[in-house]
């Protein structure tokens, strides 16, 4: 039989497990300190930016203050190929469109290389990552 009433309109189980979730991230937030998150942030990506403008083929999508996420294309070299190169060495980076085809056309790109940073990278993060990109350019030039 129906529902009825507001129990028509009850969903079924809560996400309990997604509560608890949420609930330690902001304690873990809160604990660090989100201008500390902030601060440490916006210092790895001005040191990848930096790292990367070294770099002649790579040109960095979008403007210099900007979050955790910085895209980028290499001359020459497909996203999805850069990926998968530096994958195989143990470095995450994510490409394609990411959910802005237009903005990505209105570029003149066929998608972009992605990396994404947070609280838990430091600076040898980075290294690790321009030593791989670095060595992956010379490999294919």
């Amino acid at each position: 039989e129906p529902a009825v009433g507001v129990a028509r309109f009850e969903p079924g189980t809560p996400p309990i497990a997604e509560m608890i979730g949420l609930g330690v991230a902001l304690e873990w937030i809160q604990e660090i300190g989100w201008k500390e998150i902030i601060e440490h942030e916006q210092m790895v990506v001005g040191y990848l930016l930096d790292q990367l403008r070294d770099i002649s083929s790579v040109r960095v999508l979008g403007p210099q203050d900007r979050t955790g996420v910085v895209s980028f294309v290499v001359e020459g070299l497909d996203p999805m190929d850069l990926a998968f190169f530096l994958d195989s060495a143990g470095v995450c980076v994510r490409f394609g469109y990411h959910c802005a085809e237009p903005l990505a056309a209105e570029l003149g790109v066929s998608g972009s290389t992605r990396v994404s940073l947070g609280v838990y990278n430091a600076k040898e993060d980075i290294d690790r990552f321009i030593t791989e990109l670095t060595y992956q350019l010379k490999k294919r030039t």
